[in-house]
């Protein structure tokens, strides 16, 4: 940056975005918007969504360009991850460009094949076989955190479910 503020500095945003529901006895309970700048704030996060009654969550990295969506007219987020917490296993989700392409891939982690298939309020059916251990949905949450892009600390696999 230069001196007294002039110059140009470059803003790198290490930040997801999104939101996630719970429901309980009687039905939808609450609506919660997340923003999660820190690692401690994945952990905090990841932890909430396993908690009873909550719902599957949908996330975006702030630092990513938007693009136009042309059935709305609108800027929108360019990519989409999908997270849920279920008993001993995460689900991970994520719908966008991988690898500079510019087609959207819908993509689902590699995960343990005892990992039983799960469905989320966000229209996402997370496929039998795709579960991972929390720890690692934390270690790629927080990847995608730092890095804006596709987590490479898990395997993906394109298009199933």
């Amino acid at each position: 940056m230069g001196v007294f503020g002039y110059g140009k500095a470059e803003v790198v945003i290490k930040a997801l975005s999104g939101s996630f529901r719970t429901y309980g006895p009687d039905g939808p309970g609450s609506e919660y918007e997340v923003r999660a700048d820190t690692r401690d704030a994945v952990v905090e996060f990841v932890a909430r969504l396993g908690e009873p009654g909550a719902d599957d969550a949908y996330l975006i990295h702030d630092g990513r360009a938007l693009r136009r969506d042309l059935l709305e007219d609108e800027k929108a987020p360019d990519h989409a991850l999908f997270l849920a917490i279920r008993e001993d296993f995460g689900y991970l989700g994520y719908l966008g460009p991988v690898d500079g392409q510019l087609e959207d891939e819908r993509m689902w982690p590699v995960g343990d094949p005892r990992s039983p298939g799960t469905h989320g309020t966000n229209n996402v059916d997370y496929p039998a076989g795709s579960g991972l251990p929390v720890a690692e949905v934390v270690k790629a949450l927080d990847e995608f955190r730092v890095t804006g892009e596709l987590p490479r600390s898990v395997s993906w696999t394109i298009g199933r479910a």
